[in-house]
């Protein structure tokens, strides 16, 4: 009896040692992945819920348009499940080193499908993840990623899917009903952010920077006289940027300084926030 429980176990043994390797156990904790922005740990933790831990490439008041990870995030990264691209700069620069140092993983493309807008830099504006409805589209493709690297919380995550599109779909409500009073309305910022979001809700951006750029001599007093012609008095400003040119802007129209953050980890509440400025501001 003793010898064929053995033989059992040995042929088991290979059958075992293959599920083992290619099905995560329910024990195994949380699936480690990454993201580019500090918005999209917002996006993934309200699809993945606790079955994911997300971790955040660029740190807090870092430019995603320059930003190169340190060695240890590379490493970190290196040793992740996924990783849910936006379309920052810097990706495109560390996705072939990254591919080279783990082949196995998981390239989740949170852009793709998504038309985005050209800058006059002749690259694409990236900010897609301050508009939610773009944010729906997002979800699909973060979906799909989740379910690739972890198939067996296929349930947890289009449950979890479901009730945020939901409230994406509620937050584009609110949004319609906010702006609706100052459609074709004008506000002021110093890096050109939110244009998606302008675009979706009938407003006008307009940028102190061009192409990266900030404006000089000609291009400054043109921003002057046409910020005082719309009554401008609120400049938004970005803590990812100096606010130099956007201040001598502000003192000489007699406006005020408010910062809007694009990259804050609060995307809903800080989304809310920053409309409700807008809408405050626009002229």
């Amino acid at each position: 009896m003793k010898r064929w429980s053995l033989l059992l176990f040995l042929f088991l043994l290979p059958v075992l040692a293959v599920g083992f390797l290619f099905h995560r156990p329910v024990s195994a904790g949380p699936v480690k992945v990454f993201v580019s922005v500090p918005p999209q740990k917002f996006f993934v933790e309200r699809i993945g819920g606790n079955r994911v831990q997300v971790l955040v490439l660029i740190p807090p008041g870092a430019d995603p348009h320059t930003y190169e990870p340190k060695p240890a995030g590379m490493a970190e990264l290196a040793r992740a499940a996924a990783w849910f691209t936006v379309g920052v700069p810097f990706e495109e620069n560390l996705l072939p080193r990254i591919s080279s140092a783990n082949p196995t993983l998981a390239i989740v493309r949170t852009e793709e499908g998504i038309e985005r807008t050209a800058t006059g830099r002749g690259g694409a504006d990236p900010h897609i993840w301050l508009s939610p409805r773009l944010v729906k589209k997002q979800a699909d493709n973060i979906l799909a990623g989740l379910i690739q690297a972890d198939p067996s919380g296929e349930r947890v995550y289009r449950a979890n899917a479901r009730r945020f599109q939901a409230e994406l779909d509620a937050l584009d409500r609110e949004f319609r009903t906010l702006f609706s009073p100052v459609r074709g309305k004008t506000f002021l910022v110093f890096h050109p952010s939110w244009g998606y979001l302008a675009a979706d809700y009938g407003l006008n951006q307009l940028a102190i920077e061009a192409e990266g750029k900030e404006p000089k001599g000609a291009d400054l007093a043109r921003l002057i006289q046409e910020a005082r012609e719309k009554k401008v008095q609120v400049v938004f400003v970005e803590p990812q940027f100096s606010s130099r040119s956007a201040r001598t802007i502000a003192e000489s129209i007699g406006a005020k300084l408010v910062t809007a953050d694009p990259l804050a980890a609060n995307w809903a509440d800080n989304l809310r926030k920053v409309a409700r400025a807008f809408r405050q501001a626009a002229r």
